[in-house]
């Protein structure tokens, strides 16, 4: 398996939108500078630990700073053309240019951009303050097609959720979807997810040529270890965010256009690379799903002041997730043939079933 790491470079503060559950609320006008992302690219490149680099430009609307996202790729290309270096973006799709459209087109099998698009038209306006040209989902289609588009899931949209995945499937779209993070999730609209997320089960079932969205795509094998995984995600380790003036920080969400200066002045002193304690909740010990439940440590500091302290907000929304999935492996590996079924489909059947099992006997 290949050993990567990721560099995430902040090449702007500034967004021509304001997304109602965007946690970066300390937006400037600051931008990055070329010397400071080429100073990133050279040390990250003179890491011998890793066979391969990707870089991750973020914003704000990584698309305000073109000038400087093609500068760098170009020199990188250059300079390291016998490397394995990978260049990626997550765009809102608003402010391409002919240029920039141009330019992505050339460079399309080195470089890739990855849409954010909430859902319908209206879903995404009601999110976003904005509908994306339909010219401009094909441009993404037809340059990057098996890239996912990003789409967050937010309260005003829950109760449509099923038919903007629907809609974005129909588009010709890949999908990868998650909760909105950082906000105040009610538990009364637990059962309005759950309502949503069987539409999708049935949908799924019935359209087996459409691959999933990333809810029912992840591996369920994790429930079936005893013992607990305390690491979700690479922030601190193999992962490394950098501000617009070139200091480093474990993710994006430590980044000061997200976390206050003072609270990023305590987590700097914590050695997060080599110690996995600071990582795990203990409120979270016996909980059925905790191997299979994402949570991001970044918000878990910026809300709580804890790395590892989850938001129990977003708890019975998770369950309903993984039921959600354990339905749908259920119902497609039954239907496997003896002949197709292997070790792997055993256990993602196993542990779907455990699942099923324990939440019909456990109260939600």
């Amino acid at each position: 398996m290949e050993n990567r790491l990721y560099v995430i470079l902040t090449i702007t503060n500034k967004c021509n939108l304001h997304c109602r559950y965007c946690y970066e609320d300390k937006k400037n006008l600051d931008e990055m500078s070329y010397s400071v992302g080429k100073r990133i690219i050279v040390e990250a490149m003179s890491d011998t630990n890793y066979d391969s680099v990707e870089f991750d430009f973020h914003g704000g609307e990584p698309f305000l700073n073109f000038p400087l996202i093609k500068k760098l790729c170009e020199w990188a290309w250059h300079e390291y053309n016998k490397r394995i270096i990978y260049f990626f973006t997550t765009t809102n799709g608003t402010v391409l240019t002919a240029e920039m459209k141009e330019w992505l087109e050339s460079n399309k099998s080195r470089f890739c951009a990855a849409l954010s698009l909430d859902g319908t038209p209206k879903m995404n306006y009601e999110n976003r303050g904005v509908v994306i040209p339909s010219a401009n989902l094909d441009f993404f289609l037809k340059l990057w097609p098996e890239q996912p588009i990003k789409l967050t899931i937010s309260k005003e949209t829950i109760s449509s959720i099923a038919e903007g995945i629907c809609f974005v499937h129909a588009t010709g779209f890949h999908i990868s979807a998650n909760l909105a993070y950082g906000i105040d999730w009610e538990a009364e609209l637990v059962d309005t997810y759950k309502r949503e997320l069987d539409k999708l089960v049935e949908y799924y079932c019935l359209h087996r040529e459409i691959k999933p969205c990333s809810i029912f795509e992840k591996t369920l094998i994790p429930v079936l270890k005893e013992e607990m995984i305390i690491r979700h995600c690479g922030a601190g380790n193999k992962m490394r965010a950098y501000d617009t003036e070139g200091r480093c920080y474990p993710c994006q969400m430590f980044v000061p256009n997200a976390l206050d200066k003072d609270k990023w002045e305590e987590i700097s002193k914590l050695d997060l690379k080599n110690n996995d304690s600071y990582f795990g909740d203990g409120t979270c010990k016996g909980c059925m799903i905790h191997n299979i439940c994402p949570t991001c440590y970044g918000n878990n500091y910026l809300e709580r002041g804890s790395i590892g302290k989850r938001d129990k907000r977003l708890c019975l929304f998770v369950v309903a997730e993984k039921i959600a999935l354990s339905k749908y492996k259920v119902k497609t590996l039954q239907e496997k043939s003896f002949e197709d079924f292997d070790e792997m489909d055993y256990l993602e059947l196993k542990a779907a079933k455990r699942i099923l099992d324990y939440y019909k006997t456990e109260r939600l």
